[in-house]
């Protein structure tokens, strides 16, 4: 699937694992492994020295360099182009978790959802039916905010890790991860039937549990013709089972039944609720 780094569809990639894939590709003839990694890891150096900001400004001023030079040799132009494999992984990657980031988890979301439209072009509407279903998952980290209060930020940043670490190690590599920002994370599952989907959420339910960790789950079958749609479907089932969690405080809870129309209602009541107590 496009998007997927050496580790899958989770795009957890590391800075060093992607700038030895993007030497790879810029050096024809492919140049010395140790001389590579020597690269990849100077590289990797100088991005968590400058920062993301900083390093990305450093490619733009090397392009315009290339640019007004003429004769410049293959290794500056590998190199550069090497830089630039970098810019693009960590502009669609969150770099807390090392999973895609909401502009990275919308563009490969949207490669799949076209996917399956090409698949299902020419089906007739029962034929549609029988084929594997897809979903999408949106999910809220549970007590993020209390363990930043009591705890400091960065045991968040520990509890959002570890929790990234959980979705790598249960889920396929095939299934899309994402964090959305703050406790949002987002996963795109495909071909994955109702029950094996409730397998599935049982094995990370139990996975979470084992690190003292919890999570709401929302899920919605995607829709490829409207994706704006089925994400708000799964937000507002997630929604919808935070309650749950916090009214009961048990952490099973997978919401994937409630229709839209009954939880944009329950939605619009609680904000009204919210707004009259100030």
């Amino acid at each position: 699937m496009a998007g997927e780094g050496q580790t899958g569809g989770d795009g957890s990639t590391s800075v060093n694992g992607v700038m030895v894939d993007a030497i790879d590709k810029a050096f024809n003839p492919p140049i010395d492994p140790e001389r590579r990694n020597q690269i990849a890891s100077a590289e990797q150096r100088r991005f968590e020295e400058l920062g993301p900001a900083a390093y990305f400004q450093s490619l733009a001023e090397a392009q315009l360099r290339q640019e007004q030079q003429q004769g410049i040799d293959e290794f500056g132009t590998g190199l550069l182009q090497t830089r630039f494999e970098l810019a693009e992984h960590e502009a669609n990657h969150d770099h807390l978790t090392g999973l895609f980031n909401s502009k990275g988890f919308t563009a490969v979301l949207e490669q799949e959802a076209a996917e399956m439209r090409r698949r299902e072009f020419g089906k007739s509407n029962s034929e549609q039916e029988d084929m594997p279903t897809t979903w999408v998952i949106a999910i809220d980290v549970n007590g993020l905010k209390l363990k930043n209060d009591t705890e400091g930020h960065q045991a968040g940043n520990d509890l959002l890790t570890t929790f990234s670490q959980v979705l790598t190690k249960i889920l396929r590599e095939s299934d899309i991860k994402g964090r959305l920002g703050g406790d949002e994370f987002a996963l795109c599952l495909p071909e994955l039937s109702a029950s094996n989907l409730r397998v599935l959420y049982g094995r990370l339910e139990q996975a979470l549990s084992e690190q003292g960790m919890s999570a709401s789950f929302g899920a919605a079958e995607l829709d490829p013709s409207n994706l704006k749609g089925s994400m708000r479907l799964a937000d507002l089932r997630s929604y919808r089972a935070k309650k749950k969690f916090y009214e009961n405080r048990e952490n099973k809870y997978l919401e994937m039944d409630a229709d839209l129309e009954e939880l944009e209602e329950e939605k619009r009541k609680d904000d009204e609720d919210k707004k009259l107590k100030g």
